[in-house]
């Protein structure tokens, strides 16, 4: 996976924050973090773990790493990073926290408490092509 991380990223760079509470509801975090898009782009998830126990934040960080192992070495432009910081701070905190760690030319929010169209990139990233 570290050679692939170092590859220069082509077409656009969307970075996609997740602030997170529920840590336990892996059907959703799943279906977020899963997310992909049929145009050419470099996408980012910033998964924001707000006040986490730390069976939860372990766990959560076992789901992101097997979903990065499966899917960077095929597709080779999506990577998964998880956040997290002690106390509650809210949601507008940790969407503050992981677009400070973003460094793409767009910035998706989703919240964990919604599963998304699977088509929700080709939506967003179509859109940007367009305009």
């Amino acid at each position: 996976l570290k050679e692939l991380l170092q590859r220069q990223p082509t077409g656009i760079c969307l970075d996609v924050v997740v602030p997170s509470y529920r840590t336990n509801n892996d059907e959703i975090l799943s279906s977020i973090l899963k997310l992909q898009s049929s145009h050419q782009a470099y996408v980012r998830f910033w998964l924001v773990v707000d006040n986490p126990d730390e069976d939860h934040l372990k766990h959560v960080r076992q789901v992101a790493d097997g979903i990065n192992v499966e899917r960077f070495p095929k597709l080779g432009n999506y990577f998964i990073t998880v956040l997290h910081y002690a106390e509650n701070r809210g949601a507008s905190f940790a969407r503050n926290f992981g677009y400070n760690f973003s460094s793409a030319d767009f910035v998706l929010f989703l919240d964990d408490d919604v599963t998304p169209s699977p088509q929700l990139l080709d939506a967003y990233i179509g859109a940007i092509q367009r305009y």
